[in-house]
Order: structure tokens, then C-alpha cells, then sequence
């Protein structure tokens, strides 16, 4: 079918006359007869049709044959119009973002343009912005893991001194509820358990995504409940990377 209609085309013009008489941009029309992977919509193929008279079931099998004194039809299809790009507005808006903390992702969803049109406008502001959050989701990040480890560090500290284990039992008696198996308290309490010496815990594998630094951080909270701690309790080492 795409031979066909490379041949039909051959005569110099004729493939941009027939994208014009049936609304289809000349850019997709010669894509598809030169590339084997590119795709065309039963509606384009029936303007294509309707524009020079071709019958649609001898173009889709290879044959291109135009009727004697057969006229062309106006496309049904409303071609697809692109508008305009105004760059001042989104280089406004960019220089906006860096100013409120939105990310590229809202800037493009407020002007109703993709991201790539942001990126090829300004380079320099796209990347500026799309630093600047990935900055706020890190900062982020840390302040959620901090929190973890001193409410854990807490709730540890107030059963030492009930003269209880580090469990999720006891945890529950002092109003804290429970944690989400996947949240980073859950990570946290569970290196707590291991750094403390209880034999019964087991180092959780969601405990390897807190990273060396987190790791440090929670080593010394352990140090500062064994000086609080009475009684000797067994010490197993975990290695903070």
C-alpha cells in the first residue's frame, strides 16, 4: 500500500497537492510512505481516498487505480491546527516558578503546553526550575526522616525508663498507634530494635534505602539511649556504611 502510493506520488508536487486537497499535513503523509514503523488513521486514508476518487479497498491492497471522470470530495476531517507559542509568557512563567516553588510540571499544565516546549523556549530557566524542586524534595526528604528518628528515639527513651523492650506492643500502650510497614518509621524503628540488642529483631531490608547518613544519625540516638539505659544489654554492630 505504501509503494502504491509512492508511485501514485512519484510525479513532482503531487504528494504535497494530495496533503493539501485532503487535510493532511504534508510532514505525516510523507513519513508514512517512507517509514515502515510510522501510522496513519482510518480517517486520514479515507480523505486521501475522497480527495482524488481512489477506492479504499484497492489502495489497501497495493493497487492505486483512479476512475475514469471520478471528482474529488472536500475532506470531512478538521485538520489539526497548532497554535502559537507565546515564549514571553512562558519565560514569565518560569522566572514565576523559581519565585513560588512550582515545578515544571504545573508551569507546563498552567499554559497548556508539554514539557518539551518549555525546555526548547529556555534551557537555562527549565533546568533552573527542575533543580529547584528536585532541591525542595530532597530538603523534604530529610525533614521526614529526622522526625522519624527522633519520634522513635522518644518513644524509645519512654519505655527505657518504664523498663521495657523496644516492641511494637509497647509502642501501641503509649497512644502511638502503629507504623506503616513501608514508612520510614517502620525502617527506623526497626534498626533501633537491632542497634539496642533485641535479640527478637531482625535488620529490615527497608532499612538499606535510609542511607549511610540517616544510619549515623540513628547510631547516635542508640548511643544516647544506652548512656540513659540501665543494666547491660548485648550490642550488635551495624556497620553505617
Amino acid at each position: 500500500m505504501r509503494a502504491a502510493l509512492r508511485d501514485y506520488c512519484a510525479p513532482r508536487g503531487t504528494a504535497c497537492s494530495l496533503a493539501l486537497r485532503s487535510g493532511t499535513h504534508k510532514s505525516v503523509l510523507s513519513e508514512w510512505m517512507r517509514k515502515p514503523g510510522a501510522r496513519m488513521s482510518l480517517d486520514q486514508l479515507l480523505d486521501i481516498c475522497a480527495a482524488d476518487g481512489l477506492e479504499l479497498a484497492d489502495l489497501l491492497q497495493g493497487r492505486v487505480v483512479r476512475p475514469v471522470g471520478a471528482g474529488g470530495m472536500a475532506p470531512t476531517r478538521p485538520r489539526c491546527r497548532a497554535n502559537n507559542v507565546d515564549h514571553d509568557a512562558i519565560r514569565a512563567a518560569l522566572q514565576a516558578a523559581l519565585v513560588d516553588g512550582r515545578s515544571v510540571s504545573e508551569v507546563a499544565k498552567e499554559l497548556r503546553v508539554d514539557l518539551s516546549t518549555l525546555l526548547r523556549v529556555d534551557r537555562d530557566l527549565y533546568v533552573a526550575v527542575r533543580n529547584a524542586a528536585a532541591d525542595r524534595r530532597a530538603q523534604e526528604e530529610e525533614r521526614r526522616h529526622l522526625a522519624a528518628i527522633d519520634q522513635v528515639e522518644n518513644m524509645a527513651r519512654a519505655l527505657v525508663h518504664q523498663r521495657k523492650r523496644l516492641t511494637h506492643r509497647n509502642v501501641r500502650s503509649l497512644g502511638n498507634g502503629s507504623f506503616m510497614p513501608s514508612g520510614v518509621e517502620a525502617a527506623v524503628f526497626g534498626v533501633m530494635r537491632f542497634g539496642l540488642g533485641d535479640r527478637s529483631a531482625r535488620l529490615p531490608a527497608t532499612a538499606t534505602r535510609l542511607g549511610p547518613r540517616y544510619i549515623r544519625r540513628i547510631h547516635e540516638a542508640i548511643a544516647r539511649l544506652r548512656a540513659e539505659a540501665e543494666g547491660d544489654q548485648l550490642q550488635l554492630h551495624l556497620d553505617p556504611g
